[in-house]
């Protein structure tokens, strides 16, 4: 039998595939960190193409915001103006309303009664004055509880008092305004 050594060749074989290992292992090292930067720079394009829009979209909720804020503002301020076209439309219907309660306050007073001032409050009427005699405070509260203009007449006050030497009945008394229905225009 012939004995033949192989050593060399085996080493030979050895030594190219441990090149070959290396080489393989360099190549996917390679290949591996050349795929780990492609994905970095891709993520990193993707992510600022986000901040971007997300830029953009807070930008546009900002001008929407300050839009809508805006809106607020001109609702107020059409909503402030039909208040006071309310009240002056208000203010025409009742505008000669003054001089009638006057005139009829002056038709019911009877003789011998004297007024001697008139406040308004709350809607109610507040009178004072002088009656020569006190049948002319309770003609008065007649009259004013049968018009069409005052409703519930109260006597606050009556009392007996002496003016230029004659003496008189201070009164004071509340009434309040029967009110017509207005109408919108």
């Amino acid at each position: 039998m012939i004995r033949l050594n192989l050593l060399p060749q085996r080493e030979t074989q050895g030594l190219a595939h441990r090149r070959r290992f290396w080489y393989l292992l360099i190549a996917g090292l390679g290949s591996v960190i050349l795929l780990i930067g492609i994905t970095e720079t891709v993520l990193s394009a993707s992510l600022e193409r986000q901040k971007a829009r997300n830029a953009y979209l807070q930008q546009a909720i900002a001008k929407r915001d300050q839009q809508a804020r805006r809106l607020v503002t001109v609702k107020q301020q059409h909503q402030a103006a039909l208040e006071r076209r309310d009240w002056l439309a208000a203010l025409q219907v009742r505008r000669g309303e003054t001089a009638r309660l006057l005139e009829q306050l002056a038709r019911l007073t009877p003789d011998g009664l004297y007024l001697r001032e008139l406040k308004q409050q709350e809607g109610r009427f507040t009178l004072s004055g002088y009656a020569i005699a006190a049948t002319g405070v309770s003609g008065l509260l007649f009259a004013l509880d049968e018009s069409d203009a005052f409703a519930a007449p109260q006597l606050i006050e009556q009392k007996s008092a002496v003016v230029d030497a004659l003496p008189v009945s201070e009164f004071v008394l509340t009434v309040g305004l029967h009110r017509a229905e207005e109408t919108r225009p």
